[in-house]
C-alpha cells in the first residue's frame, strides 16, 4: 500500500515552537489510486496570540499584508484561487488539518520545524500522520551527490536550481501555500525515475544518447529548413515572368539547361547549373530536372518526351534542343531551323547539324522584355515612316482602319495580320483622311461630317493633345481616347463633340 504525501509548509509567529504559533498552514496531498497520483491543495489561516510574537517572523511571512480572517472569527479556509475567505472556528479548521494528514508522509523544506509547530496546533496525542518527516535537501543531495554538494549545511536554492527546479520568487516565498508547491516540485524531480546508472560510465552513455538524440533533431530541423526555402524560392520565382519557363534538361550527363515556352514553341534561354542559379532560378527546379529531366511537376518535357514541336516549323529532337536554343537565341534563326525535321516525317529520318562544343557550353540569357517592346515600338515606327496609318480599336486591334488589322487568335494563341472582309465584289478603300474619295463620301452619307471650321490643323492639334495625355495611361480612358482619335480622323466626330467627350475622361498614369 502507498501511503499518502502531505507536502506542508507552515508560517508562524516565532521559530520557536514553544513560544510561537502556526497562523498559515498549507497542505498539498498526493493520495493514489491504481498507481496514479492526484493532487489536492489546502490551505487555513489561524487568529494567532501574538502576546510573544517575534516582530521578524511577522516581517517574513507578511502577516500585516496577507492575514485573511475577518475581525471577530477564529480561522478560515483561503484556499480558493478566487480569493473568497469561508469563517470557521478554530475547533473546525484543527479537524480538518487532522483528518487531511491522517497517515500521511510530511515532506517540506524543513519540515522538522512544521512538524513540531502542527502538533502545538492540534493538541497533544492528536497528529495521525507518519513520524518520521522528509527534508527536500536531503532528498535532492540523495539525487545530487553528497560529494558534489560540499561541507554542510547545503544551501537550498542553489540546491533546488541544480536539480531543475526554480525556487519560489520573492512574491510567492513565504507564503505556505508557495513553499508547499517547491516541496513538492524538488521532491518530484529527487525522485523520479533516473534514466541512466548512477555511474560515470552511466552518465556518460545517457550524455552520449542525448547528443545523438539532438544531433538528429537538428538535422530533422536544417532539412525541414531547407524544404521551407525551396518552395519559398519557388513561389518567389513564380511571380517573376523572367522565369516562369519550362526547364528542359536535353540531356541526363550534360551540365545545360534549356529554358522552353510551349505556348510560343520556342527557347527562352540556355545555362549552366551556375548561370542558371546566378539568373533566379530556385534550385529546386534545377533538381527536378536533373531528376525527370523537366522542371515541371506534371511531367511535360520529362525524359521520356523525345522533342518538341517548334514554332509549327518542324519537329525538333530533344538531343538537338540545347543546340537548337543557343543558334535562335543568338539570332542565326536559319542555323537552328536546319535542326529541324518536317512534322510529316518520323523523327530522326533526316540529318541534323549540331553546332561546335564551344558555342554549347556558352550560357545564353534570353532578351529583356523591354527589348521586346523595343522591337514592338520600331516596327510601328517602320510603318508610320512608310505612310502606313496605324491605330488601336477599342478592342485592343491594331489596325489602318481601312484594309488591315493584327488580332490576336486564341485558337493558335498568336497575333496574326488579318484584312477586313470584303462585302459583295467591293474592295476596301485605300484613299487617306486627307484624301476622303467619292466612295468613302457615299458610305458615310449618314454619318455627321466635320463641321465648317473644323480645319484640319484644328483636328490634329487636338489629336497631338489627346495624344500627350495618354501617355502612360493605365485604364480604361485609354482606349476611350484611342477610340475618340479614331473618329477624329475618319470625322464621325465634330472638335465639339470630341472636346465635350474628352472633359469627361479620367486618365489614370504609372
Amino acid at each position: 500500500m502507498t501511503l499518502p504525501i502531505a507536502f506542508v509548509d507552515c508560517e508562524t509567529t516565532h521559530l520557536d515552537a514553544s513560544i510561537g504559533h502556526a497562523w498559515e498552514v498549507a497542505v498539498i496531498l498526493r493520495e493514489f489510486e491504481d498507481g496514479q497520483p492526484t493532487d489536492t491543495e489546502y490551505v487555513w489561516q489561524i487568529r494567532p496570540n501574538l502576546a510573544h510574537a517575534d516582530p521578524e517572523a511577522l516581517k517574513v511571512g507578511r502577516y500585516e499584508e496577507r492575514f485573511a480572517v475577518p475581525p471577530g472569527v477564529e480561522a478560515a479556509w483561503t484556499a480558493d484561487e478566487s480569493g473568497h475567505v469561508a469563517p470557521m472556528t478554530r475547533a473546525e479548521a484543527v479537524t480538518a488539518i487532522v483528518n487531511v494528514l491522517r497517515g500521511a508522509v510530511l515532506v517540506g523544506s524543513n519540515p522538522a520545524f512544521d512538524d513540531r509547530h502542527l502538533r502545538r496546533l492540534v493538541g497533544r496525542g492528536r497528529a495521525q500522520w507518519h513520524y518520521r518527516p522528509y527534508d527536500i535537501v536531503q532528498l535532492a543531495a540523495a539525487k545530487l551527490g553528497t560529494q558534489a554538494l560540499g561541507p554542510l549545511p547545503w544551501p537550498t536554492h542553489p540546491m533546488s536550481r541544480a536539480i531543475g527546479v526554480e525556487p519560489p520568487s520573492k512574491d510567492v516565498a513565504h507564503t505556505a501555500l508557495g513553499d508547499a508547491r517547491w516541496a513538492r516540485d524538488v521532491h518530484d524531480a529527487a525522485t523520479r525515475r533516473q534514466p541512466y546508472e548512477v555511474t560515470v560510465e552511466g552518465r556518460a552513455q545517457h550524455a552520449m544518447g542525448l547528443y545523438i538524440e539532438t544531433a538528429i533533431a537538428l538535422e530533422d530541423a536544417h532539412r525541414e529548413l531547407a524544404t521551407t526555402k525551396a518552395e519559398l524560392a519557388e513561389e518567389k520565382a513564380s511571380h517573376d515572368p523572367r522565369l516562369r519557363c519550362l526547364i528542359v534538361k536535353p540531356d541526363r550527363d550534360r551540365d545545360q539547361y534549356v529554358g522552353w515556352s510551349n505556348v510560343c514553341e520556342m527557347p527562352a534561354g540556355v545555362w549552366s547549373r551556375e548561370t542558371a542559379l546566378e539568373y533566379g532560378f530556385p534550385a529546386s527546379r534545377l533538381d527536378r530536372a536533373d531528376q525527370t529531366g523537366t522542371s515541371s511537376h506534371i511531367g511535360d518535357g520529362a525524359w521520356d518526351d523525345k522533342g518538341f514541336i517548334a514554332e509549327q516549323r518542324g519537329w525538333l529532337r530533344r538531343e538537338l534542343l540545347g543546340d537548337y536554343a543557343i543558334e535562335y537565341l543568338l539570332g542565326d534563326r536559319e542555323a537552328a531551323y536546319a535542326l529541324l525535321e518536317p512534322l510529316d516525317s518520323e523523327p530522326g529520318d533526316a540529318p541534323s547539324q549540331p553546332v561546335s562544343p564551344g558555342e554549347a557550353d556558352t550560357a545564353v540569357v534570353p532578351r529583356t522584355e523591354r527589348e521586346r517592346w523595343v522591337d514592338i515600338a520600331n516596327a510601328l515606327n517602320a510603318a508610320h515612316a512608310a505612310g502606313m496609318p496605324v491605330g488601336i480599336d477599342l478592342d485592343g486591334t491594331l489596325t489602318d482602319h481601312n484594309a488591315w488589322s493584327v488580332i490576336w487568335d486564341p485558337a493558335t494563341e498568336r497575333w496574326t495580320v488579318a484584312g477586313y472582309e470584303d462585302e459583295g465584289d467591293e474592295t476596301p478603300c485605300t484613299c487617306t483622311v486627307a484624301e476622303r474619295c467619292e466612295r468613302c463620301s457615299d458610305d458615310d452619307q449618314d454619318e455627321e461630317f466635320v463641321e465648317s471650321g473644323d480645319a484640319d490643323g484644328d483636328v490634329f492639334e487636338l489629336i497631338s493633345e489627346i495624344a500627350v495625355r495618354l501617355t502612360d495611361a493605365t485604364d480604361e480612358g485609354e482606349y476611350h481616347a484611342a477610340g475618340l482619335i479614331a473618329d477624329l480622323a475618319n470625322g464621325r466626330k465634330t472638335l465639339a463633340e470630341a472636346r465635350a467627350e474628352l472633359a469627361e475622361i479620367t486618365f489614370r498614369h504609372v
